[in-house]
């Protein structure tokens, strides 16, 4: 008999499978994670925060490990929805932050250009990367899969900045067959 994993994901609002509705107000779906995780054989717990970054991430594990717990595996994402996928949608994104009481003119002056977001996100992504490498840690990156994926319009919700259903199936999707070439 197959021995069951145990798994630990840390992560934000992404791994939460936050979804915005049509009043921007949002809410969790992690059935969507769940899904593609049938037939692999484990035990996952998702410790996963809203609004979560590597910091308070950091304070999640150490909490655990003193607790006793132990995983396996740990599966970290901090800053994906960020920092990580393509951003066709700045201006979106930045009518997002308008709506919501923040000045999207205060905001592009401190960014200078809207493309600055893709930059950065692109310069998050490459670090990681390197650390990854850096430290012998497998790194999982669905970059590249959303970058070819069709239409980033609709791989992303409302906000400009969670992913839609379909950009969740995705993101989970690869995700998970990227997770099963690596255990």
């Amino acid at each position: 008999m197959e021995e069951t994993l145990r798994i630990a994901v840390f992560g934000d609002s992404l791994m939460k499978g936050t979804l915005p509705d049509e009043q921007l107000r949002y809410h969790f779906h992690t059935d969507l994670f769940e899904a593609p995780l049938a037939g692999l054989h484990a035990e996952v717990t998702n410790k996963s925060v809203f609004g979560a970054t590597s910091r308070k991430g950091v304070t999640l594990v150490q909490r655990d490990l003193a607790r006793g717990h132990r995983y396996d595996w740990a599966l970290v994402e901090y800053g994906g929805n960020d920092c990580n996928y393509d951003w066709p949608d700045e201006v979106k994104y930045l009518a997002c932050i308008d709506h919501n009481g923040a000045s999207a003119a205060g905001v592009m002056q401190w960014l200078g250009d809207v493309r600055r977001i893709y930059r950065t996100q692109e310069r998050y992504s490459g670090l990681v990367r390197t650390i990854a490498d850096e430290l012998n840690v497998p790194c999982v990156d669905p970059r590249e899969r959303f970058l070819d994926g069709g239409d980033p319009r609709a791989l992303s919700a409302d906000d400009g900045i969670h992913l839609s259903e379909m950009g969740y199936r995705l993101f989970y999707g690869t995700l998970i067959e990227q997770v099963r070439a690596i255990v």
